[in-house]
C-alpha cells in the first residue's frame, strides 16, 4: 500500500492567492544547496516538480496550472514519507493547508 498525504488550502487551489510566499517558503526549506546531497530535485516538464529525500527516500512532488490568461497556480501538492511530510507540515499551519490521507493499493506483479 502507498500512503499519499495531500495539501489543499481551505479556500482551493483556485483562490488560494499566496502562492508566491509559499514557494519563496517551501524552496527555503528545500534550499538548492541541498540538491545534490540531501534532496534530489527533478522538473521533468515546466510545470510538475519532485523533490526525493536521499536520507529516506521520501517524496514531494508539485503541479501548476499554467496558462496564459491566468496567473500560475498550484493544482496538486502532495507528499509521500516522513521527510517531505516533516516539512509540508512545518508549512501546513501558516498557509492555511489542510492534509488528506489516500491510501493506494500497490500494483500486482502481472499488472506492470
Amino acid at each position: 500500500m502507498t500512503r499519499l498525504i495531500e495539501y489543499v488550502p481551505v479556500c482551493g487551489w483556485s483562490a488560494f492567492d499566496r502562492k508566491d510566499a509559499f514557494t519563496k517558503a517551501l524552496h527555503a526549506k528545500l534550499p538548492e544547496s541541498d540538491w545534490h546531497y540531501q534532496w534530489q530535485y527533478r522538473n521533468f516538464v515546466e510545470v510538475t516538480e519532485l523533490w526525493e529525500s536521499l536520507r529516506d527516500a521520501s517524496s514531494m512532488v508539485t503541479h501548476l496550472n499554467i496558462n496564459q490568461f491566468v496567473d500560475e497556480r498550484f493544482v496538486y501538492l502532495a507528499t509521500q514519507g516522513a521527510a517531505a511530510t516533516s516539512i509540508l507540515d512545518s508549512l501546513a499551519a501558516e498557509f492555511g493547508l489542510v492534509r488528506s490521507v489516500r491510501i493506494e493499493p500497490d500494483a500486482a506483479a502481472g499488472d506492470a
